[in-house]
């Protein structure tokens, strides 16, 4: 049983009523005695009190309260988090409702509940929904799940939604929107929410779907649409304009409508709708927007408890967001040298409104000037001497301060927020802090506008390539560009589904006009979308890697081999040339193809394309720079990885496994993830006495106990006897997260209290990985390496399907060039 949320006006006129009724039940003269009147006063209101919850609360569907519209169904459902969703067929909403009732082809693993996401309204012509609403400011969220349902295409929705007097979205393609937010997102899904904050002046909110004129054959649809009351969290007084170096003063007319764009839980955990403080607000981890060191994480002091202040009431944000928090670190020469900076992909052209959350929760920062830092947005100073115990009134207090920005440009463009220390008070510590971040996109007046472009798909390769230069005669395994500094680590190829985890992954679709492409060799045909892959012409191959010469070969493998080659104006790629002698044959090559060509995800390395002639099968994938992970392990001259960068690595290779899980339709087991430092008895079973002494010593001392602890439970699950538990790669992706942020916390806690402390910001590889765990030795010879290889090798080939899926963590993840 749950607390139902009222608006504000009920209680408003609860208290109202309240004062009316105790006024006339006490004064009036007609009653006898005193001591009547309190048990007619108590009945009064017990009585007045029912009928105004049973006016609000009669159901979901009310004028003055929240309102959920579950589209393309006549029922009443109940979603995961318990609330109830009425059914628009026969919603007062829509009392003559066109379009037609659909439901979805299939349940995407990631839809966090069947409610509303299966079901669906399809609208070929204009249809308003009437939401009979109290006047004020209220959450609109609009739920679409962009798949086939019927004959009814997701790439063919492409339509604009508007209320009587603003745009929300225009051209909107779902479909679109989901693929992009799949190659650039972390975590991504296959669902979308689209939430606005609109202020109604009137006791009715319509909302239109419109299908495109311009297009052929085009549809709206929507599975569900939520309406929730909510104070004005906009307004502030202190709002500022960001402009220069010399913000100044900013005012947001009562009635602007929002656009949420970001909702960022700085340095902790995704918060899901049903913690959030009662508005079902969604946050997400900011880890994938970091741009260069991440600095640290940090949760509060456990003795600590957060206070909310009249001006920061407790809706304003959950206290989960202030209770954890991103700071540079402990070294105060290393946090001089850079900013701690985030990158969010914006639509050009708008006003945005930040708001940043903070909240010093770790002992000793108790004083005013002892934390002091610049906040930058878009390379801009928005504050000088941001300093939390100042602006919050002391340790464990909320705080927030808002800045407006204008983005200027066409289409898609980054904004940029960073911090960094402010030395000018002369502060004790050289440090900045954030706990949380939010960013809203403020609507265009002239034409009443939120409405962005659809955001881009992966870039295009040129259709006609020129011939290329010869390569150098040693291949160069110097660290490509990107956003993250750290290190940058690739794997070589090798099996049939080829799975590819990098840094620097970058998925590139070719994308020509939507047609099939045919090609017939012989017997067999392989037809491929051209929008998805990209055929080379022997001649190109050829060209790109000298006639294979051997001074390009980077590794050999069971395929065959793989060469570096150039290919448009100098672009590296690796082409993987397979051995006559292979198992693989044309069918396993032509699978392989039409698989990897579908896959569109920055933690993948992507397949650019392929050649089949003259009997030669060829793939052409993505370079990475600095080769195998094993290079960076073992008999080798580079740096040792640290255990933060390790992590963090691993993290990555977590997501692009994930997203193999998850973001299909049939779902994808990789079953080639090779196993060579994972000691398992006859059962399979990770021993954590093992563990200990395999650990690389170069890191030993840097693993903090907490750490080390949560990565071992998870380890241990991995590869539990029974597959039912067994933790799904989403689960082992969140306790990889939470092994880093103990991992973050600890070391800061190190520093704090006087203690040495290694400082690992400056060797962060940010949010992309590779694939790492627990690392041998590197005093085992090779010898002994591939000895243990072939051995785990051996006993797990009946089960390699299951361990590489699922016990992915306690791997070290050993990819064979090839």
């Amino acid at each position: 049983m749950g607390f139902l949320l009222l608006p504000i006006s009920f209680y408003q006129n609860y208290f109202l009523l309240v004062h009316q009724v105790a006024v006339n039940t006490i004064v009036d003269p007609g009653t006898p005695t005193t001591t009547m009147a309190f048990p007619i006063l108590l009945a009064n209101l017990t009585l007045l009190a029912l009928v105004l919850l049973a006016v609000a609360s009669g159901d979901n569907s009310t004028a003055s309260g929240r309102i959920l519209l579950n589209c393309g169904t006549s029922q009443q459902n109940v979603d995961d988090s318990r609330r109830t969703w009425d059914g628009d067929t026969v919603s007062k909403f829509a009392p003559s409702v066109e379009g037609v009732a659909a439901t979805a082809s299939y349940q995407d693993r990631s839809l966090p509940s069947k409610i509303p996401w299966m079901t669906a309204r399809i609208f070929t012509s204009n249809y308003t929904y009437s939401f009979p609403v109290s006047p004020g400011r209220m959450f609109l969220r609009l739920y679409f799940y962009p798949v086939s349902y019927g004959k009814y295409a997701a790439s063919d929705a492409y339509f604009s939604v508007t209320t009587t007097n603003l745009v929300l979205l225009k051209e909107f393609n779902a479909s679109q929107t989901a693929l992009s937010d799949a190659y650039f997102s972390a975590m991504s899904s296959a669902y979308l929410v689209r939430e606005f904050s609109v202020n109604v002046s009137t006791g009715s909110l319509d909302l239109t779907f419109a299908p495109s004129a311009h297009r052929n054959g085009s549809y709206a649809f929507v599975n569900g649409v939520e309406i929730m009351p909510t104070p004005d969290l906009f307004t502030a007084a202190d709002t500022r304009f960001v402009n220069g170096d010399n913000p100044a003063a900013f005012s947001l007319s009562p009635d602007t409508a929002f656009q949420t764009m970001y909702r960022l839980n700085v340095g902790g955990q995704a918060i899901f709708r049903q913690d959030d403080s009662g508005f079902y607000r969604s946050w997400e981890i900011d880890f994938p927007y970091l741009f260069g060191p991440s600095g640290v994480t940090f949760s509060k002091d456990s003795n600590l408890n957060i206070k909310y202040t009249p001006q920061v009431p407790d809706y304003t944000a959950p206290v989960a967001v202030y209770d954890t928090a991103r700071s540079m670190g402990p070294n105060p020469q290393v946090n001089l040298n850079y900013n701690l900076t985030w990158i969010l992909p914006v639509d050009a052209g708008f006003f945005y409104l930040l708001k940043f959350h903070f909240c010093e929760i770790k002992y000793p920062i108790t004083l005013v000037n002892q934390r002091s830092f610049f906040i930058y947005i878009n390379n801009q100073t928005a504050q000088k001497q941001m300093d939390v115990i100042d602006w919050s009134g002391g340790i464990g207090r909320t705080t927030y301060t808002d800045y407006v920005i204008l983005t200027s440009g066409s289409g898609q463009v980054d904004m940029w927020v960073a911090l960094h220390p402010d030395l000018s008070a002369r502060p004790e510590y050289y440090d900045a802090l954030l706990n949380g971040l939010e960013v809203f996109k403020l609507q265009n007046y002239g034409p009443n506008n939120l409405a962005g472009l659809n955001p881009p798909l992966p870039p295009e390769r040129d259709a006609n390539p020129p011939l290329l230069q010869k390569p150098d005669a040693t291949p160069s395994r110097v660290s490509g560009g990107g956003k993250s500094k750290g290190a940058v680590i690739g794997v070589a190829v090798g099996g049939f589904a080829a799975f590819l985890i990098a840094c620097f992954g970058i998925c590139i679709i070719y994308r020509r006009r939507k047609k099939k492409i045919t090609e017939d060799y012989g017997n067999h045909t392989l037809t491929l979308s051209s929008n998805h892959c990209r055929h080379f012409s022997l001649a190109e191959v050829q060209a790109a890697t000298n006639s294979f010469d051997q001074s390009f070969l980077l590794g050999k493998g069971g395929f065959g081999n793989v060469y570096l080659g150039k290919i448009d104006n100098g672009t590296k790629v690796a082409i993987k040339r397979c051995n006559p002698m292979s198992k693989q044959g044309v069918h396993e090559f032509h699978t392989e193809i039409e698989m990897l060509s579908k896959f569109c995800h920055r933690h993948l390395v992507s397949l650019i394309g392929y050649c089949e002639a003259k009997s030669e099968m060829i793939l052409v994938y993505d370079y990475m720079e600095h080769g195998t992970l094993r290079e960076h392990l073992y008999n080798t001259r580079n740096p040792p990885l640290l255990w933060q960068q390790r992590l963090e690595i691993c993290i990555g290779a977590a997501r692009g496994l994930h997203y193999l899980h998850t973001d299909s339709e049939q779902g994808i087991i990789h079953r080639d993830v090779k196993t060579t430092n994972i000691l398992l008895d006859g059962k399979l079973v990770a021993k954590k006495g093992v563990l200990e002494e395999i650990i690389d010593p170069r890191v030993k001392e840097d693993i903090t106990p907490e750490c080390f602890r949560k990565f071992a439970e998870i380890a241990e699950k991995c590869v539990a006897d029974h597959s039912i538990d067994r933790p799904s790669m989403g689960d082992v992706l969140r306790n990889l997260e939470d092994a880093l942020h103990l991992q973050d916390s600890a070391s800061y806690n190190s520093s704090c209290a006087g203690g040495a402390s290694s400082d690992h910001s400056h060797l962060s590889c940010g949010p992309f990985g590779m694939l790492i765990l627990v690392y041998l030795q590197p005093e085992l010879s090779s010898v002994s390496l591939e000895a243990e290889m072939q051995r785990v090798e051996e006993i797990s080939q009946e089960v390699i399907g299951w361990l590489c899926a699922s016990s992915f963590p306690f791997i070290l993840a050993y990819m064979a060039t090839g």
